[in-house]
């Protein structure tokens, strides 16, 4: 790689760890748009890009050689297929991810099983995710200081969310808490503060929640939004835990804690908050609600058996919306089934298999947030590739002549 490139990399690197996104985004589409990036420098553009939260911008890069077209295959590296791999998690594509990733069961690289478990942590596949950390933290190639605290702070994750393993759990937090400070990779730092609260509020220590939230605070007064409402959303549910005679008000603030998630785009902590508001209040509603509202098997599984204690599965489910006519639930109810099409405006069905039939079903299938292209193509084309010149003219095309089925 030339030398100009080895700088520009460095620099950027160091920019991004100085929370100088806005500046990096800027002049990494500058560079994007004038083209011309070497082949050695391409995966650390793609990675820069990703981490600035221009996902779409890193498949564009390293699609060319990761899923070539032409006859002559480009053999990408282990770099570029990792990369490649995180950028499509990024945008949605989780399936296509994973399925890349597994076919390299033997790894040079630490950073792939890292990916790895950071892609099935988004599936709700913790236990996965868990062997892919604790291969990355032994992997012989595993590099010293941040990487490793990275793998530390995610696995203790996993470990609280998969198998309630708050020991090991808390050690590992412990190691990052000790060997980070607000002001020494504080974004780690910050980050085991934040599932150390978890934990607690999970093995059912709601004060011990409240006053690590608490020290969050008085540690970083003007932190993460994302990190502010999903801290908040936590403080409320152990708050709720311990004065249940105050219950309507904490379930005010956790709505709200939901609520602000959703406006930062958080969608999977939104989600995270009404998995553990259902499992602290034993809501059987809420419980369906996760059940029929999430397209990830392995949370369905985790759900499963608490709505069969409470009177088993039914045999469908209605999700309510507020009415267009007047956004207060009232006047006529519109009732549209996200399977077949069928709805009570009309006689008109959708052919099962159809390409607007299975849109209606990807659009239908996760309430809890908004799609990424990456993620609705993911679920409408199944089993392809997801091509960054392609795939975001046939979502829209999907969507528009479902539209006008409507219509």
């Amino acid at each position: 790689m030339q030398e100009k490139w080895r700088n520009l990399i460095r620099r950027l690197d160091a920019a991004i760890f100085s929370h100088q996104v806005v500046e990096v985004r800027k002049e990494l589409l500058k560079i994007v748009a004038r083209g011309r990036i070497p082949r050695a420098a391409i995966a650390d553009i793609a990675n820069q890009c990703r981490r600035v939260d221009l996902p779409e911008h890193a498949v564009s890069l390293l699609n060319r050689y990761v899923r070539p077209h032409g006859k002559i295959p480009a053999r990408p590296s282990e770099f570029e297929k990792c990369e490649y791999a995180a950028s499509l998690s990024q945008l949605g594509a989780h399936s296509e991810a994973a399925k890349l990733l597994e076919g390299n069961p033997n790894p040079s690289l630490s950073q792939w099983l890292f990916v790895q478990g950071m892609v099935y942590q988004k599936l709700w596949d913790f236990d996965r995710a868990i062997a892919c950390f604790e291969r990355a933290l032994f992997h012989p190639k595993v590099r010293t200081g941040r990487g490793v605290l990275s793998i530390k702070t995610h696995l203790a994750a996993a470990l609280i969310r998969a198998r309630g393993d708050y020991d090991r759990a808390d050690l590992l937090l412990e190691d990052v808490m000790n060997e980070t400070s607000p002001t020494e990779l504080g974004f780690l730092h910050r980050l085991a503060q934040m599932y150390g609260a978890e934990g607690a509020l999970m093995r059912g220590r709601p004060q011990e929640c409240l006053d690590r939230v608490a020290e969050g605070l008085r540690l970083y007064p003007e932190q993460n939004p994302r990190h502010e409402a999903l801290s908040e959303g936590f403080a409320s549910l152990a708050q709720l835990m311990l004065d249940p005679v105050k219950s309507l008000d904490s379930l005010r603030r956790v709505r709200a804690a939901r609520d602000r998630l959703a406006e930062l785009q958080a969608w999977e902590d939104g989600r995270l908050i009404a998995y553990h508001e259902a499992m602290i209040r034993g809501n059987r509603e809420l419980f369906l609600r996760l059940y029929f509202g999430s397209p990830f098997p392995e949370l369905q599984k985790r759900l499963l058996p608490k709505i069969q204690e409470m009177g088993g599965m039914p045999v469908d489910f209605d999700w309510y919306l507020t009415s267009p006519k007047n956004g207060k639930g009232e006047g006529d109810r519109y009732v549209l089934d996200v399977v077949s099409g069928a709805h009570s405006g009309g006689e008109d069905r959708l052919k099962t298999g159809q390409l607007l039939q299975r849109v209606l079903q990807a659009l239908g299938s996760d309430p809890f947030r908004r799609f990424r292209i990456g993620d609705l193509f993911d679920r409408v084309f199944p089993g392809e590739y997801y091509n960054p010149h392609t795939a975001p003219d046939r979502i829209h095309q999907g969507v528009m002549r479902l539209r006008r089925w409507f219509e």
